[in-house]
């Protein structure tokens, strides 16, 4: 089985966030890193007696198309991620002998005491009471039952695209054959019991929830409430999804795709999405096997585009309804989930969750303020950013980990106001980190090890400081600047080592450069327009005084007033 977190009463104290189980593979402990000691072990993930068992969430497997498998036996050393000497840490002292212990522990451990940072930072604290949102107050749910009827799926969809905006609704209609027919959930509060009670056609009970066989519609003055140990069965066969312009609760439940392929559209998979004024709270939850992978378009086939709410996990609102609350998402599991996408709430928060599995775009937040992403783990294939974040203000992203082969960050949109912070990205496909066409960006400590490219791309961006981060072994550069002509940078106290390329590109506007450990940096320092800096900045470097630099412009450029970071 999967261990979901237990509930709070029953877990014990957290250990600090850089203290890893030393009994796992770097790969799956890295994975779990930040994710206050839960564990996740090959027996923790089998199927027996005919159940697939979610965190002590039974499902009989018959019915679930995403089952996970095995994940390997621990493994130590060059088995884990290939790194040691002879991949060019050999020299970094206890960072070098960490990589080739494959020690988790050790590696971040010592990596911070690399670049002078403290286990603790002073900061840390500071910066766990300031996380935004901040707390929601209790959420208000409708005191009365709730009731159950037979309504019209185009009303419906048409609702949603006034509230969030239109979006291609061609794939579920095919996947219906036409069929108009959706279940309504209006005037109250609802659980699983009844809908199993409602005897309406299309919803069935089965020993640990319902099956659900049409469309299924949360009115904004309704909310579904689900239990610990129930689940809810979308029926991929007959087309079934989860429409939520009220509010979705679930509390240690499970929201499921069914085995059986669509007759009518083979590619379709079952989703749910909470738009206009509708909220989802999740603590200790699970969402398997949710969202069309995308194809080409064609005969039984869906392409991706256009496809926002049918993403997997959508959560959207448009200019004229905005929910009072704001969506959460604690301590849960994402498996086989195509996109988890936000896109126009005011205020999101994503924590101490993990995401395993095929994936099509990864985590998607679009336009959007007051997000947080924290402690999550990313073990995904698919995608090249594994997350995407586009237009976002005063946000903060920190403490997650990436395991090899996964995507990277991808910040970009004109967002502003950014932190980027405490991430560990080991191996990505491609990127570790990449800010593009944004301003007033925080990127402080994250350890990008063995990126496919570059371990850090700036792409027409401002008022980006980078202070402390860890840049190894990047196939190209640990950092590459692109269209900074009119842009600023810092770059501070950061270690560069056995990258193709130390920095490389453009020269932007504004350079200020102090304190970066380049000793195990090669075969090469600086390329590009930037590298007419080099023989200033090592002379900075030999008489450890910081180097600042202007570009005389035709038009003077002015660093922004960065507020809110």
């Amino acid at each position: 089985m999967i261990r979901l977190p237990r509930p709070r009463s029953a877990r014990p104290a957290c250990p600090p966030r850089h203290f890893w189980p030393k009994t796992l593979p770097l790969a799956t402990a890295v994975a779990l890193w930040g994710l206050g000691g839960a564990q996740l072990s090959a027996q923790d993930m089998t199927v027996g007696k005919g159940a697939l068992r979610l965190g002590g969430l039974a499902a009989p497997s018959s019915l679930l198309r995403h089952a996970p498998t095995a994940m390997p036996a621990p493994q130590r050393g060059r088995a884990g991620l290939s790194l040691d000497s002879h991949d060019g840490l050999g020299g970094l002292g206890g960072l070098g002998q960490a990589a080739q212990d494959a020690d988790p522990t050790l590696l971040y451990a010592a990596f911070r005491k690399e670049i002078g940072a403290p286990l603790i930072p002073q900061a840390e604290a500071a910066s766990q009471a300031e996380a935004v949102p901040a707390p929601a107050v209790a959420l208000q749910r409708p005191s009365a039952k709730a009731e159950l009827s037979e309504g019209s799926l185009n009303t419906a969809l048409t609702w949603l695209a006034v509230m969030a905006g239109p979006s291609n609704f061609a794939p579920i209609m095919a996947a219906r054959a036409g069929e108009d027919t959706a279940i309504y959930i209006t005037g109250g509060t609802a659980d699983l019991a009844t809908l199993a009670k409602a005897g309406l056609p299309g919803l069935y009970a089965v020993e640990d929830g319902v099956v659900v066989e049409r469309p299924l519609v949360l009115w904004n003055d309704a909310a579904l409430r689900m239990e610990p140990g129930e689940t809810l069965y979308l029926s991929r066969a007959a087309g079934a999804f989860v429409l939520a312009f009220g509010t979705l609760e679930l509390q240690g439940a499970t929201i499921a795709s069914t085995r059986p392929v669509n007759p009518h559209l083979a590619s379709y998979e079952p989703f749910v999405t909470v738009a206009g004024q509708g909220v989802l709270l999740a603590e200790h939850a699970a969402f398997i096997g949710l969202g069309a992978q995308g194809s080409t378009n064609g005969t039984g086939s869906v392409g991706t585009t256009g496809m926002g709410a049918m993403a997997g996990l959508s959560i959207s609102s448009g200019l004229l309804y905005h929910a009072e609350e704001t969506s959460r998402i604690s301590e849960s599991q994402f498996l086989d989930v195509a996109e988890l996408r936000v896109e126009g709430v005011d205020g999101f928060s994503l924590t101490d969750s993990q995401f395993e599995g095929r994936t099509r775009e990864g985590v998607v937040l679009r336009n959007l303020a007051k997000a947080e992403i924290r402690n999550v783990a990313f073990r995904t294939t698919g995608s090249a950013s594994a997350l995407e974040l586009a237009g976002l203000r005063q946000s903060r992203i920190e403490q997650n980990s990436f395991a090899a082969g996964s995507g990277g960050i991808l910040v970009s949109g004109g967002s502003q106001a950014l932190r980027l912070r405490q991430n560990m990205l080991l191996k990505p496909l491609a990127t570790g980190l990449e800010i593009r066409d944004s301003r007033c960006v925080l990127v402080e400590q994250n350890l990008v090890v063995g990126a496919g490219t570059t371990a850090l791309r700036l792409n027409h961006a401002d008022a980006v400081t980078i202070h402390q981060n860890g840049f190894l072994q990047a196939r190209t550069a640990a950092v590459e600047l692109v269209d900074m002509a009119a842009g600023g940078l810092s770059l501070s106290d950061n270690l560069m080592a056995h990258n193709r390329e130390g920095l490389r590109g453009d020269r932007p506007a504004r350079l200020h450069l102090q304190g970066n450990r380049l000793a195990a940096q090669f075969p090469r320092l600086m390329s590009g327009p930037v590298a007419s800096q080099q023989p200033a900045w090592l002379a900075a470097q030999k008489a450890h005084t910081a180097l600042s630099l202007t570009t005389p412009t035709a038009a003077p450029s002015v660093a922004p007033s960065c507020e809110g970071i």
